[in-house]
């Protein structure tokens, strides 16, 4: 996917979650396994001004119940809800309309980027909020990655450091898993 096709795609599915309630300031809780559609999603979540909040899509309905309980989402993105449950949700690959606009949108900043889990010592799930705007510029790089980089990510994007290192790469306008590599040039 090319990052004019991430950011039209992203930008008719910030619409899409929109539309389903999510709105800047909210916490969007996205259960959904690595791919086109996490980052689609991800993207859009940050577009609209809301904070990220991965989970894992296998969670079991007590585990994602108990993080919903905590993170009071607007919306839940891929994780069914279970009977009882009232939450607004949107069942993973369902695409936006195609009647939703792919134009830009107006610019709306988060004031955490995003919020992350963890069982800690007690297995009862806890929020780790970084407070850090959901604001970054491309020409300032991150952990020591450049524009030209391409990385390949082996972990799950609702960890932590598979998440910050891979969208850290995406905003220094690198490469993520975009083909072949070899010894850390392009195949």
């Amino acid at each position: 996917m090319s990052r004019a096709e991430l950011d039209a795609r992203s930008n008719r599915r910030a619409r899409q979650l929109a539309a389903l309630g999510a709105a800047e300031q909210d916490v969007v809780t996205v259960a959904l396994p690595n791919g086109f559609e996490f980052y689609e999603t991800a993207f859009a979540i940050w577009k609209l001004g809301a904070t990220l909040n991965p989970v894992s899509a296998r969670l079991p309905a007590a585990e994602i119940r108990a993080i919903i309980e905590l993170a009071c989402p607007s919306l839940v993105v891929g994780a069914a809800p279970d009977e009882g449950s009232s939450w607004n949700y949107l069942a993973a690959d369902t695409e936006p309309g195609a009647s939703l606009s792919d134009g830009p949108l107006p610019t709306k900043v988060s004031k955490a980027w995003k919020i992350m889990t963890s069982g800690g010592s007690t297995g009862r799930p806890k929020l780790i909020v970084n407070n850090r705007p959901g604001l970054f510029d491309p020409m300032v790089p991150m952990l020591g990655l450049n524009a030209d980089d391409i990385m390949l990510n082996p972990g799950p994007l609702y960890h932590n450091s598979p998440l910050a290192t891979t969208m850290a790469c995406l905003f220094t306008g690198g490469h993520v898993g975009d083909g072949p590599v070899r010894c850390g040039t392009r195949a």
